[in-house]
């Protein structure tokens, strides 16, 4: 399995998909803590699994934004444009409307039988309206919630890039300004304080989708510098993603009910889009600029083999849950049990769904 299969290989960053794999797995035990399965006794991990969309939505932003501006005006021709949009759907609907298919089926099952689950279905409940309204981006259900906030920055991207290339002309200072005025605005428009939880709406989270496009351009303009041989620059990227790192992980509501002294929710992190946005963005650039030593660890091929099926394992790790509280619950060891379901299933979806679909072009 690799993952130059479904991506442009001039374009793959190792230690990103190891990144990647990091956030799929944060989405996991979340979910298997809120429903009272732990990977180990006592280690509450609920609520870090919106820190772990956010890195999703962080890593879509640089790794799309990137070709645009190493390929420049030839990105933007019209066949090129064609099968940018062509790619970002095969990527994503083949998938997820097999995925929609599976909870239909789940919710014709549970009705026949008359299965008692709390959400009227495994995942959860779903009509034949309800299935054409995930896929025109209207609604988002469970972990559907962050396919229209993700599939609708795929439309803004090109706007934002050609706003870099063509009006910027990648002057890297005044790109950063722009950069910043604009993630601003969206906080003027969207502040994220009233933003409802899971909100499909791509406004909220528009701030962390413009972090990620910027420090492409950082990048961009790095590795084309004298700058990006300066061990001292790296050593600064390196520790900065470290200490970054460490703050995202005190977070986590089981360790910041400690320092913060105090009895708090899973929720109570849940908006700080533009925090989370900023600290994964140094740990992003840890490993693209970073000595090496962060790179080197999220390059390790188990954590990469999890980044090439986080989006099968997004999507099925929740079924795999939902399904043992139905039918086992309380059995022992259950996390990894619904672990290592959710991984096959997603190996699977991955060789028959995605691999093929991730091969369609516009020749």
């Amino acid at each position: 399995m690799q993952g130059r299969e479904l991506s442009d290989s001039r374009f793959q960053i190792d230690a990103l998909d190891g990144l990647r794999g990091l956030a799929v797995l944060m989405v996991f035990v979340s979910h298997a803590s809120k429903n009272n399965m732990d990977l180990f006794p006592r280690l509450d991990l609920s609520g870090i699994g919106k820190s772990g969309v956010y890195l999703f939505f962080l890593l879509s932003a640089f790794l799309l934004t990137l070709p645009f501006l190493e390929n420049r005006q030839a990105a933007f021709k019209p066949r090129a444009l064609a099968n940018y949009f062509t790619r970002r759907f095969f990527r994503i609907y083949p998938l997820f409307f097999f995925y929609l298919l599976t909870c239909l089926l789940a919710t014709w099952l549970v009705v026949r039988f008359h299965i008692s689950t709390p959400l009227g279905g495994i995942p959860f409940a779903l009509t034949w309206s309800e299935l054409v309204d995930h896929l025109l981006l209207q609604k988002g259900y469970s972990v559907t919630w962050s396919i229209p906030v993700e599939f609708r920055y795929y439309f803004v991207l090109p706007f934002v890039a050609a706003l870099y290339v063509y009006v910027l002309k990648d002057r890297i200072w005044l790109s950063l300004v722009v950069s910043v005025a604009l993630i601003a605005g969206t906080q003027l428009l969207w502040p994220q304080a009233s933003v409802p939880l899971n909100s499909p709406h791509l406004g909220p989270y528009l701030c962390v989708f413009l972090i990620g496009s910027t420090l492409a351009v950082v990048f961009h303009h790095w590795k084309h510098s004298v700058w990006s041989n300066v061990p001292a620059i790296q050593k600064i990227a390196e520790w900065s993603g470290w200490f970054s790192l460490a703050i995202i992980v005190l977070m986590t509501p089981l360790l910041a009910e400690v320092w913060l002294r105090k009895e708090i929710s899973i929720t109570y992190f849940h908006r700080q889009f533009l925090l989370y946005g900023v600290l994964w963005g140094l740990v992003l650039l840890a490993c693209v600029c970073g000595t090496g030593v962060m790179a080197r660890l999220f390059s390790l091929k188990g954590m990469r083999y999890f980044g090439f099926i986080s989006f099968s394992l997004y999507l099925f790790h929740i079924t795999a849950i939902k399904a043992l509280v139905t039918f086992w619950p309380g059995l022992l060891g259950s996390a990894w049990i619904a672990l290592a379901v959710a991984v096959a299933i997603s190996h699977i979806t991955w060789l028959l769904i995605e691999k093929p679909s991730a091969k369609i072009r516009i020749r």
